[in-house]
């Protein structure tokens, strides 16, 4: 069974301040609830290094809601295997979802490099 943390744990386990996962929470990027799993872990984890940037959460929604596009854009190339109901079908929309994921990582990532080429010559 995956890893479950109260709210005390999670703040201790992250390093993080109750009012950084308030804000998170504020900021729809962290679902309150009475237990948390390892992926929320690894968010706050990262939230904490962001805020000692002076990054906080509020900053990083669009990200979120980056994400979120991103997954329509696969479900939507995944959806003619999705239609299907074949198990065939499923194992290779499973299989292609996390190489989309990783291409479109690799054009966030280009882009992110540019950028910042572009800003620290």
């Amino acid at each position: 069974a995956a890893r479950r943390y109260k709210r005390d744990e999670l703040l201790k386990s992250a390093g993080a301040s109750a009012a950084l996962l308030n804000d998170a929470v504020s900021a729809g990027l962290i679902t309150a609830a009475d237990t948390y799993d390892e992926n929320t872990l690894t968010m706050l984890r990262a939230l904490v290094a962001l805020e000692a940037h002076g990054i906080q959460p509020r900053h990083v929604r669009g990200l979120r809601q980056a994400a979120e596009r991103e997954v329509t854009l696969v479900e939507s190339a995944l959806a003619p295997l999705l239609r299907r109901t074949d198990a065939a079908s499923r194992g290779r929309a499973g299989e292609l979802a996390p190489e989309l994921v990783r291409r479109l990582d690799e054009v966030r990532a280009c882009f992110v490099q540019g950028a910042l080429e572009r800003l620290l010559p």
